[in-house]
């Protein structure tokens, strides 16, 4: 009896910890974004109207949380920093995403669909703008057999009236040990945003980044 108890209990355990492993994920990472930005601000050219460097290195971070829950959707919230300057001008464009997303394939190849609210917060010489824009996002992830990399890419969309966003990224994924990891990649960013608080902006903002994560 006590054989058979221990047996059950070991055998508990085993599939308690393989669920979780399958079906909880919580990911950090961080990435360095090498970008270049052109465009406009006020109809002022961001090069040579302002003088702004077009060159800088900027940065994005992100969270993931995975569940089993059916209905209730995963979350990814991300935070995108950018800045360029010079000695009498300088523009910030920062993001924030809120995505809810569900998972529609889980297995060698993944595809996630849902929906992100990005919320631009933006200061050119202490004149800021605020908004929010609701984008559609999908992320597709391939494993690349007998090896620990992965190609992965993803988007956000939105081409409504005044507001045009579109942001795609991809790269490859190098899976470490104990849940830690490497990326590189390239991400381009297409922005058009008309009468946010008097401020008219266009911009594309594109360049390699690389990063590290911890998947748990």
């Amino acid at each position: 009896m006590k054989k058979n108890m221990i047996a059950l209990a070991a055998s508990s355990m085993i599939t308690a910890s393989t669920l979780s492993a399958d079906f909880l994920g919580l990911e950090l990472g961080y990435n360095i974004w090498n970008e270049r930005t052109s465009g406009t601000y006020n109809n002022q050219l961001i090069q040579n109207d302002l003088g702004l460097n077009d060159k800088e290195n900027n940065q994005f971070y992100y969270a993931y949380f995975d569940h089993f829950v059916p209905l209730i959707p995963n979350v990814k919230v991300q935070k995108t920093n950018l800045t360029h300057s010079n000695a009498v001008n300088k523009l910030t464009l920062d993001q924030t995403d809120l995505t809810l997303y569900y998972r529609m394939l889980d297995n060698w190849a993944n595809l996630d669909l849902g929906l992100t609210v990005r919320q631009f917060q933006g200061e050119m010489n202490d004149n800021k703008f605020d908004t929010k824009v609701p984008l559609a996002y999908a992320k597709a992830r391939v494993d690349l057999p007998f090896s620990d990399l992965s190609f992965e890419a993803d988007v956000n969309y939105l081409s409504f009236s005044d507001y045009k966003v579109t942001d795609m990224k991809a790269g490859i994924v190098y899976k470490l040990s104990y849940g830690f990891g490497a990326t590189i990649g390239y991400r381009k960013e297409d922005i058009t945003l008309e009468d946010v608080d008097n401020v008219n902006i266009s911009n594309t903002t594109k360049g390699i980044y690389s990063g590290i994560f911890l998947h748990f």
